[in-house]
């Protein structure tokens, strides 16, 4: 199979060329996918492994990474999962289809963790120590998260629309959440409920006055959104919010609020669903998977899940 880049072009652009030959996808997986390749520049670059490509890339460099990602960046275990499908899809792309299938993530000593954790709700006493122990900033992002259902890296970016989402609030008027959004694709968010949009105020309010007097453009104190998205995945896991306790369980503490609320009005589970699924940016309809990953574990263990 012929490499789909060319002998000169930089480390990132082999990977990337490489990573896109069978699926293109969409923007915001090529930004994320630049994030690793940006990795692997920089730990190839302070290993001297020279100009190392998905051709030619060996186990024991690949090893070395995950290490350095896991024990020196102290990258989530899902950001490395990430990272290393990331590096897989490349491999394949450059023909290399069995050394990616043959090297596993526990055989490259990837830890098992996922952002997704038990499917639950953020555990109320991690929750409260997690914010009494957060700077200003890094607790606005928790709330903005929970009371807005931010995925976590439109929290950090978000600067632009803060003043927009005050007036909106005061206003009564949906949230409108333009910015890093997965797929690019905008959507507005209804706060149905006084406790988020309680959360919502606070936290904007903190966010605006973060950026004011900080000068910074993210929330996280960094010159790049690399950077922001290194520290605040950093910061969470400082402070308990990984795993079992991620920024994904802080968007199902938004789902599972507005969901009872939603109920209350007499929508069905489905409408219900539906609604919270364009909240939280999944689309129109993607109901059942709003359920099975935002709502039933916490539900069952409620003792709801079947009303």
């Amino acid at each position: 199979m012929t490499n789909p880049y060319k002998t000169g072009d930089s480390c990132q652009a082999k990977w990337s060329k490489s990573a896109l030959v069978n699926v293109r996808g969409a923007t915001l997986t090529h930004k994320r996918m630049s994030t690793t390749w940006n990795a692997v520049a920089r730990v190839a670059k302070e290993g001297r492994w020279g100009n190392v490509a998905p051709d030619n890339l060996t186990e024991k460099q690949l090893r070395k990474y995950v290490e350095i990602r896991r024990d020196v960046d102290l990258i989530s275990s899902h950001c490395l999962a990430v990272e290393t499908g990331h590096i897989r899809r490349a491999l394949r792309g450059a023909g290399r289809e069995d050394f990616a299938d043959a090297i596993t993530n526990q055989m490259l000593g990837v830890p098992q963790g996922t952002r997704i954790g038990t499917g639950k709700v953020t555990n109320p006493e991690v929750l409260a120590a997690a914010r009494e122990n957060a700077s200003e900033n890094v607790r606005a992002i928790i709330d903005l998260c929970s009371g807005i259902g931010l995925r976590i890296r439109e929290a950090v970016c978000c600067g632009p629309s803060l003043e927009m989402w005050r007036k909106e609030l005061d206003e009564g008027q949906p949230l409108s959440v333009e910015i890093e959004t997965k797929g690019d694709r905008p959507r507005c968010v209804f706060l149905r409920t006084e406790e988020s949009r309680e959360i919502a105020s606070s936290a904007i309010d903190r966010a605006i006055e973060y950026l004011k007097e900080s000068g910074q453009e993210f929330l996280v104190g960094s010159v790049s959104l690399e950077g922001a998205m290194r520290n605040i995945n950093n910061y969470f896991a400082e402070l308990g919010l990984e795993e079992d306790n991620s920024a994904h369980s802080l968007r199902r503490d938004f789902a599972v609020r507005e969901y009872f609320h939603l109920r209350e009005e007499g929508l069905t589970r489905r409408e219900a669903c539906g609604k919270l699924s364009l909240a939280l940016g999944h689309g129109s309809s993607r109901h059942r998977w709003v359920w099975n990953n935002y709502l039933r574990a916490t539900l069952e263990e409620m003792g709801l899940a079947d009303e």
